[in-house]
């Protein structure tokens, strides 16, 4: 299961570094300086969820679809309060902030949802 989570936040690590380049060096006037902030907090959040359904696993021994829900609604929630702060605090690029992280957002989605089957099935 642990090569799960180093798969995944090694795509995270990789879409980040991709996203640096692209943005720094092809198209610099929509760069900004909190870019590294986004794959971070997305690493974090990967990781708070992985060690959360490792915890509810071991004491339950099946992950119902309602722990996961909220879960995901919780992890819905913080990602939400990024945004706004971020628009809130730094108003800069606003479109290019948000267009990266929802980006992040939907590659996150999947690999939560991956290994999510994966912990259900062990």
């Amino acid at each position: 299961m642990k090569a799960k989570l180093i798969l995944s936040t090694a795509i995270l690590l990789i879409m980040g570094v991709f996203g640096f380049v692209w943005l720094y060096y092809f198209m610099p006037e929509q760069y900004f300086n909190l870019y590294p902030t986004i794959p971070s907090f997305y690493i974090l959040i990967l990781l708070g969820s992985y060690i959360t359904l490792l915890i509810i696993k071991k004491k339950k021994s099946v992950i119902d679809f309602k722990i996961y829900a909220i879960i995901r609604a919780a992890k819905f929630v913080l990602c939400l309060a990024f945004v706004i702060v971020y628009f809130k605090a730094v108003n800069i690029n606003n479109m290019a902030f948000g267009i990266v992280f929802m980006f992040f957002y939907v590659v996150y989605l999947i690999l939560e949802s991956w290994l999510f089957m994966k912990i259900s099935k062990s």
